[in-house]
């Protein structure tokens, strides 16, 4: 009966490896999801494919480090790194919200300061509209109707999404 106690140290020594903390940090990926609806404009607006492509080429894993360059610069572990593009319609005009850098907070958090690039385009693949960092923005002229861009306009559809997995 006196060695129980050795013997469940040395169970829970031996166990710690098997049931301790997860490294999944480590090995982060990239997943993709392209929306199924039938004519996604992700896949049939040429400007709107190489936006795509663009955004997801920012997101280039170091085969070192497994991590991606704005990773590893700001050092923002707690960060969902990403990109999507979402349609929306205003005064029955389709928009597109391209958007890459941080898309949310691992840990749930409702507010945080994320680092990201967002332009909004018209159909016509003019930028109407510019988030630079997360917090400088502004509408381009022309466009200043959409300063207050997701007030006023109605969203539609993710139509594309690339981003980290833990």
């Amino acid at each position: 009966m006196k060695r129980t106690p050795f013997l469940l140290l040395i169970i829970a020594a031996i166990m710690i490896p098997v049931i301790g903390c997860s490294d999944d940090d480590n090995n982060p990926e990239f997943v993709e999801y392209i929306n199924p609806i039938t004519n996604n404009p992700v896949n049939t607006i040429d400007w709107l494919m190489k936006k795509k492509e663009e955004a997801k080429d920012w997101f280039v894993l170091d085969p070192v480090t497994g991590t991606t360059p704005i990773y590893e610069q700001n050092g923002w572990q707690d960060i969902i790194w990403g990109a999507y593009i979402k349609s929306y319609t205003y005064e029955e005009q389709d928009y597109y919200e391209v958007r890459y850098g941080g898309l949310n907070m691992k840990g749930g958090l409702k507010f945080g300061t994320l680092n990201f690039q967002c332009d909004i385009y018209d159909s016509q693949g003019n930028v109407c509209y510019s988030i630079i960092g997360g917090d400088a923005g502004g509408s381009l002229p022309g466009y200043e109707h959409l300063s207050d861009f997701w007030n006023i306009a109605t969203f539609k559809s993710l139509l594309w999404e690339y981003k980290l997995k833990y």
